[in-house]
């Protein structure tokens, strides 16, 4: 299999490997990523074995050649491929995360006025980190993935509270709130639907 051979000419450990097919960088082998990294440390221990008996010249003409076949199992969902995607590439390969809700986005935030200096905007939650102010006021400061950036959005008083029972890492969320230069100061929240 082309996949156990590459496995033998880089070198690479389960650990590699599985970064690999997290990233989608080995999908073109034929195996789901599910299962490259579920079978990682075989895959590893039969490449360096047939290695090791190559380097050897152990081989002979009737030795039977090791069983490099890999089971195949159903893929992960599509939120998280995206997810390991995101984690490894810090992007996203498989398809845009929020494309399923461009509709939605269009209807609903872009084709809407939110008044002077307001602003609404919907992504996909990245990071959040709950801070506490200079004030000893605790807020999240929360990175969102949109269609033309990341944008930093903070959420303070009561839209920290909505915020932390509806924030969770992957999460797709529309918010509302005050632009100030890179930060949108969100006084709204809520989750993105699939109409």
């Amino acid at each position: 299999s082309d996949l156990f051979d590459f496995v033998m000419k880089s070198g690479l450990g389960a650990g590699g490997l599985t970064l690999l097919a997290y990233a989608g960088a080995l999908d073109s082998f034929g195996y789901t990523r599910k299962a490259i990294v579920s079978n990682a440390v075989n895959i590893i221990k039969k490449s360096k074995l047939y290695e090791k008996k190559q380097t050897a010249k152990i081989t002979r003409l009737f030795d039977i050649k090791p069983d490099f076949s890999v089971i195949n199992t159903d893929e992960y969902p599509l939120d998280d491929l995206m997810a390991y995607e995101y984690d490894v590439l810090q992007a996203y390969v498989s398809q845009d995360p929020l494309k399923r809700y461009y509709n939605w986005i269009q209807e609903n935030i872009e084709d809407r006025e939110w008044g002077e200096d307001h602003i609404g905007i919907a992504g996909y939650v990245q990071t959040k980190e709950e801070k506490t102010s200079k004030a000893g006021n605790v807020y999240l400061d929360v990175m969102l993935y949109t269609p033309n950036k990341t944008q930093r959005v903070l959420f303070f008083k009561q839209a920290y509270q909505n915020a932390k029972t509806l924030l969770d890492k992957n999460q797709a969320i529309w918010v509302k709130g005050l632009k100030k230069e890179d930060v949108i100061l969100a006084d709204s929240i809520g989750l993105l639907n699939v109409d």
